[in-house]
């Protein structure tokens, strides 16, 4: 609990969030006829503090709608950025406990200032923190390949 504090802290003190551009220093996947394909991250390092939808209610059933015009669903591992298309799938990768969930971009937002990326409920939930809890955590994203 108090590293979660510690690095939320950190986070709204020294800027919501930070590109770095790198270099995918991993080894080359290979497909099944033994090609070597291109690593799966475009960009690495986008830093700050994830977020839960805030939800009304329960959405399943015909529930609001996207900015992509699809449906939300709270059980969706889906989420919403200001600037990262429609559709890019993103690593996010929780600084407190070093979980990870892909998610895809289907909406925008978060539109309160110092976070990153709003997560539906379960995608949060995969990185290990709820609504129930803080509700916020300190991320960092990854755009991976198509």
């Amino acid at each position: 609990m108090v590293a979660r504090s510690i690095a939320i802290s950190f986070f709204l003190l020294f800027g919501s969030s930070v590109l770095f551009l790198a270099k995918a220093d991993r080894p080359s996947a290979t497909d099944n006829s033994g090609e070597l394909q291109e690593p799966a991250i475009k960009i690495a390092g986008e830093t700050g503090i994830a977020s839960i939808y805030g939800y009304e209610g329960d959405k399943l059933a015909g529930g609001d709608k996207a900015a992509n015009g699809e449906q939300i669903r709270v059980t969706d591992m889906s989420a919403a950025h200001k600037t990262i298309a429609f559709g890019t799938r993103v690593r996010v990768t929780n600084l407190v406990n070093g979980l990870s969930a892909i998610v895809r971009i289907n909406d925008r937002g978060p539109f309160i200032d110092g976070r990153i990326i709003d997560l539906t409920p379960t995608a949060a939930e995969a990185l290990g923190f709820t609504v129930e809890g803080e509700g916020i955590a300190p991320v960092t994203l990854t755009v991976l390949a198509d």
